[in-house]
């Protein structure tokens, strides 16, 4: 931690990487709440297109 400390600069840093970190769960958070799996599924394809790109498309549903 003295390295994070040491300068004003990494301690920007380290805030903007805690408040992505934070968004980022509370974006999954919203996810596991909302009440149809598609919308799940379609909130993650926007959110994450990249993850889809390795998973074959006959075991995804349609859009």
């Amino acid at each position: 931690m003295d390295f994070i400390s040491n300068s004003e600069e990494n301690i920007k840093i380290r805030h903007i990487i805690l408040e992505e970190l934070i968004f980022q769960h509370m974006e999954r958070e919203r996810d596991i709440v909302t009440s149809s799996p598609l919308e799940r599924y379609q909130r993650v394809l926007a959110r994450s297109p990249q993850l889809f790109q390795e998973i074959p498309k006959n075991t995804l549903p349609p859009n």
